[in-house]
């Protein structure tokens, strides 16, 4: 039975790459690798010893467990302050509500949240400036996550067929690279986990087993089982450690991936030049270029602008505004429209580097560094490059996609949402209050989507 799982999620993987390359929209392309995902998950759960229901497959295991009793029995007080101090980065002031905290981590955290919240509000869709580094000294970094949430919403709302959508579904090999995605969700879920595991056993939690949670033939998570009738039972301090340590190592990898990203673009490396391609990989229905340009189209100028790498469409795009006549230029021919919102082309945007073919060896390294498949009719090709300059771009996009991945994940885990960590912390201090935010904050993100289908 184990060759048939196995034959059956070989086949499953190679329709999967037929997909991932078919010239389909998002949203149909989305549909077929779901259907695909759910049959594949089905056969397995049947082919293998695994529990499983509507593709989902857990694949359960003990092996570990011992490893996670180690790391707890290290230092029990330093996993401790660890939680502590992501109640504090999470909730900010609410976490003086729910938690007793040391006067000194209490400060250090602060120090840490402050800047965590200038750097979080960089990155998000909104830029809030100095209120967001207010809301995130105030609700930590769930807090200034759900006041962007908010206020994207209500843009939304306001101009539903003008704005981007406020929420991105996270697919390899669709809206994210292939191969580095699911290395970046692969290490984000188990550590994610296992800290959850570390802190139970800390606390004299029982373990009854680990494993990895897939959807067809994609590995999506991971997963620890507590005993947790006897976490139930746990002092509610307990019980939020155990909880808030899943997001907190999330928030710990995007700063310390954060810094070698930064590392590997500050020190410059002697390597070849590299070229990349900027790709259009969807183009959503309240876009003005929908219809005009189709999916896994290569982006090559704008107004006339060579387009040679992300940086240079960011740099670009700044200066446009609504009602500013926009005309692409693609390897499939040119595009012109009219603009409706400032600063924003309308496209979904996907960067692949442009390598050269540097024999069967290094087209491995080429296949991850792309986040592609690995088929030479498909790559671009270059006179100089070589196996350190694919190795060094792949750090680096794989570095950025962890932090950005880690940062996103771990905020949304801190949302009072059914079934999030961030739900079970609240609970414990207001009880059912907590549903109608839980089912605010659900309205908010499916407001947040619908520029997805809303032409």
């Amino acid at each position: 039975m184990k060759l048939i799982g196995a034959l059956v999620a070989l086949c499953s993987f190679a329709v999967l790459v037929m997909l991932i390359q078919a010239p389909l929209g998002l949203l149909e392309k989305l549909g077929a690798i779901v259907l695909l995902l759910i049959i594949s998950g089905m056969a397995l759960a049947r082919t293998l010893p695994a529990k499983g229901e509507w593709g989902l497959v857990m694949l359960e295991t003990k092996k570990g467990l011992k490893g996670i009793d180690r790391i707890a029995r290290w230092n029990p007080s330093f996993w401790r302050s660890f939680a502590d101090f992501g109640l504090v980065t999470g909730f900010g002031l609410f976490a003086m509500r729910v938690q007793r905290i040391r006067p000194r981590l209490l400060v250090a955290s602060f120090i840490v949240l402050i800047v965590a919240s200038f750097v979080v509000s960089k990155f998000t869709l909104i830029q809030l400036g100095w209120v967001g580094i207010a809301i995130g000294a105030i609700g930590g970094i769930a807090g200034l996550g759900i006041a962007t949430v908010a206020v994207h919403a209500a843009t939304i709302l306001a101009a539903p067929t003008t704005t981007v959508p406020g929420v991105m579904p996270v697919l390899p090999g669709i809206t994210i690279p292939f191969f580095s995605g699911l290395a970046a969700l692969a290490i984000l879920a188990s550590t994610h986990e296992i800290c959850h595991g570390i802190l139970c056993r800390v606390e004299k939690i029982p373990l009854k087993s680990a494993g990895a949670l897939l959807f067809g033939v994609i590995p999506i998570g991971a997963f620890i089982e507590p005993n947790e009738k006897l976490l139930k039972k746990q002092p509610a301090q307990l019980q939020n450690r155990v909880f808030v340590a899943g997001p907190t190592i999330n928030f710990a990898l995007a700063a310390l991936f954060l810094v070698a990203v930064a590392a590997l673009v500050v020190l410059p490396p002697t390597l070849p030049a590299l070229n990349e391609r900027v790709v259009i990989s969807d183009v959503p229905s309240n876009s003005s270029f929908r219809g005009l340009i189709q999916p896994n189209t290569t982006l090559l100028a704008v107004n006339g602008e060579p387009m040679h790498n992300v940086g240079d469409l960011s740099a670009y795009v700044t200066k446009l505004r609504a009602g500013d006549r926009v005309a692409l230029t693609t390897d499939k021919g040119p595009a012109t429209a009219v603009l409706r919102t400032d600063r924003q082309l309308g496209v979904v945007i996907r960067l692949e580097p442009q390598l050269g073919d540097l024999g069967w060896g290094s087209r491995i390294v080429v296949g991850l560094a792309s986040g592609g498949l690995i088929d030479k009719a498909k790559l671009s090709y270059m006179d100089q490059a070589d196996w350190p300059a694919a190795l060094y771009l792949f750090g680096v996009s794989f570095g950025l996609l962890s932090f950005v991945l880690n940062l996103a994940i771990g905020m949304i885990n801190m949302f009072p949402i059914f079934g999030l960590d961030g739900y079970r912390i609240v609970e414990l201090k207001i009880g059912r209050k907590v549903r109608p935010l839980a089912w605010a904050l659900i309205a908010l993100l499916v407001i947040n989507a619908l520029p997805w289908f809303v032409g």
